[in-house]
C-alpha cells in the first residue's frame, strides 16, 4: 500500500506522536469491540502485574513512567473492577502490594488475540528486516532520551515493556 502521507517537513517528534495516537485510539477501538473493560492506560499496569506478583505501587510508578496521582488513580480504578488487589507489605507497612485477581488473569488472557492484532497490523507492509530496522532507530531514539545521566539502561526499560 502506497504511503498517503506527505512526508513534509513536519518534525520526527510529531510523527512518533502522532502514530503513538493512532495506536491508542485502534487499541481502544479493539478492547471496545471486544468488550473488555480496560482503558489504554491501564493495560500496562495489568501487564506489569502479571509479570511479577507482589509489586509494590511505588515500583509500579518507576515502570511504567507516569505520574505517581496518575497511577494511583488506575489502581483504584483496576481494584473496582476486580482486577487487581492491594495489600500492606508486612516488610513496610507504607507500601502497598498489587496482585491480579482471577478476574485480573482472565482480563489479561483475553488480551492475548489483540495484541496478536495490533503487531499484525503494525507490522503490515514490512518485512522482517524493515521492521527490525525500524526497531533499532527507536531503541536509539529512546537512548537519546534517556540520556547518560539516566540510572536504568535501556535493556531495564526493554524488559518491562
Amino acid at each position: 500500500m502506497k504511503n498517503q502521507f506527505d512526508i513534509g517537513n513536519k518534525p520526527l517528534g510529531f510523527y512518533l506522536g502522532f502514530t503513538m495516537r493512532l495506536m491508542r485510539s485502534t487499541m481502544s477501538a479493539k478492547l471496545k469491540t471486544h468488550e473488555i473493560d480496560i482503558t489504554w492506560d491501564q493495560f500496562p499496569i495489568l501487564k506489569q502485574i502479571n509479570g511479577q506478583p507482589d509489586l509494590s505501587q511505588k515500583k509500579m510508578v518507576e515502570r511504567v513512567r507516569k505520574e505517581k496521582t496518575t497511577v494511583s488513580r488506575q489502581i483504584s480504578l483496576l481494584e473496582k473492577k476486580g482486577y487487581i488487589n492491594r495489600r500492606t507489605d508486612p516488610n513496610d507497612k507504607r507500601n502497598r502490594l498489587l496482585n491480579l485477581t482471577d478476574k485480573g488473569q482472565e482480563v489479561i488472557e483475553s488480551l492475548s488475540p489483540i495484541i496478536e492484532e495490533m503487531q499484525e497490523l503494525l507490522s503490515r507492509g514490512f518485512s522482517l528486516e524493515e521492521e527490525n530496522r525500524l526497531k533499532e532507530m527507536l531503541l536509539r531514539i529512546c537512548e537519546n532520551l534517556l540520556g547518560e545521566d539516566m540510572d536504568e539502561s535501556l535493556h531495564d526499560i526493554e524488559k518491562k515493556c
